[in-house]
């Protein structure tokens, strides 16, 4: 598949946080929610993955909806 196990896990852990942020969930519940035990590391995946903090995301992406 060309990642390692936790590269996917990172991604499937993000993607299921994408979502949850799209339904309006707080980013520190998402942060619990997806495995993550501190709210540094998922913001660290977050912007590493997506170019971009969870808030910015947030902020740009889902003020329409």
């Amino acid at each position: 598949m060309g990642q390692t196990i936790h590269e996917y896990l990172t991604y499937v852990r993000l993607r299921h946080g994408l979502e949850l942020l799209k339904q309006g969930y707080k980013i520190e519940a998402v942060c619990l929610m997806v495995g993550y035990k501190s709210r540094k590391n998922f913001y660290r995946h977050f912007k590493a993955v997506l170019g971009m903090t969870p808030l910015t995301y947030k902020l740009t992406f889902l003020r329409d909806l």
